[in-house]
């Protein structure tokens, strides 16, 4: 912490370069940047004490509904004692702390300016010539965010290290396209090998699943349009690899209804009839299934940042989809297709039929 000699204009000083910032030297920082966009300067005196004199800090709410940073200082000569002395001379008006505000009897008081990394993030006055190590308290036009922030930095500080560059690789600049075409190609040849396994093993069931990718394809192109003119959303890579995966979701979804329907025909009931009751059973297997993966792509988008967001909006509405899907289109579908003339032939729904020894009842 400094001792902060006055405020200045930024025609009346020069910034203090990074290299000239010395402890025990008078200097000239910057503020933080205020709603205008402008930053005030400070005519900082030498530094009276450090980071290494807090031992904690916390933001509060005060009776009148406004915040404040609460400090507390180590014990000793290396804690309380630093910032006392401190205090002592900025609440007696001394030469090198003069006055920046009024006191509560009419006198005027000096002000100490709190630093982190050559940037002034706070100047409180000093109103009392000593104090309680855990009886401090640093008020003003403070909110909820700029509160947590200086208990932040005066609990932490400047973190003591420096950073050096190990690596550095120059890349092209259509490296994001090809990496876009080859995720592109990726999932089109997965999804192609997908659809052939379905007709060739469900077959009318499959094709009602395919048909239900095509459309999901078509409202999700249509949610992305949307958001893109709407909020500037743009398809990422990360984007496209979610909405990869949710291809998979969505074939859990009809396997479950399909392998359900096929189990209810092998037991004995008819393809019309248990069409729509499979479903019903079925239904509740895929909603778990589906929350299950909403659940997971919300806490991931809230709790990540960059790309993971994308991967984790475009899962969950492509998640949100297939429960549409599943309900309002593979459902009527397949119950439309098992009530057609195609409904007497199981075999056209990938169900085998059984057949009877020879001479046997079938």
């Amino acid at each position: 912490m400094y001792q902060l000699e006055q405020q200045v204009s930024s025609s009346e000083a020069e910034v203090t370069k990074p290299e000239d910032d010395v402890a025990d030297k008078p200097v000239v920082l910057l503020g933080r940047p205020e709603e205008n966009g402008q930053r005030q300067k400070y005519k900082l005196g030498p530094s009276l004490l450090t980071g290494r004199a807090v031992e904690d800090a916390s933001a509060g709410l005060l009776q009148n509904g406004g915040w404040a940073v609460n400090p507390s200082f180590r014990e000793g000569k290396t804690g309380i004692d630093l910032f006392n002395a401190a205090a002592a001379k900025c609440n007696s008006g001394a030469a090198e702390c003069p006055a920046t505000a009024q006191s509560d009897d009419g006198g005027s008081v000096g002000a100490l300016a709190i630093v982190l990394d050559g940037e002034v993030i706070s100047a409180p006055a000093i109103n009392e010539a000593s104090f309680s190590r855990d009886q401090i308290q640093i008020t003003g036009s403070f909110d909820r965010e700029s509160a947590n922030d200086l208990a932040l930095a005066l609990r932490y500080g400047a973190l003591p290290l420096e950073l050096e560059t190990q690596q550095v690789q120059r890349v092209s600049a259509t490296l994001g396209t090809g990496a876009l075409r080859a995720g592109l190609i990726a999932g089109a040849v997965g999804l192609g090998l997908v659809v052939l396994y379905l007709l060739a093993y469900y077959r009318i069931l499959g094709a009602i699943t395919v048909a239900s990718l095509v459309l999901s394809g078509g409202l999700m192109w249509t949610i992305i349009a949307m958001f893109g003119e709407w909020q500037g959303l743009s398809l990422t890579l990360a984007g496209i690899v979610g909405i990869i995966v949710s291809v998979g979701v969505s074939l859990d979804s009809s396997i479950v209804y399909f392998e359900n329907l096929k189990e209810d025909v092998h037991n004995g009931r008819s393809l019309r009839s248990v069409a729509g009751a499979s479903f019903s059973g079925a239904f509740g297997t895929i909603a778990k299934a589906n929350t299950s993966s909403l659940i997971g792509a919300v806490v991931l988008y809230l709790l990540s940042i960059g790309p993971v967001k994308g991967f984790a909006f475009y899962l969950a509405i492509s998640t949100v989809l297939d429960m549409f899907m599943a309900y309002f289109f593979i459902r009527p579908a397949t119950v439309l297709a098992a009530k057609s003339s195609f409904g007497r032939k199981p075999g056209w729904f990938g169900i085998p039929v059984a057949v009877a020894p020879e001479g046997g009842d079938s």
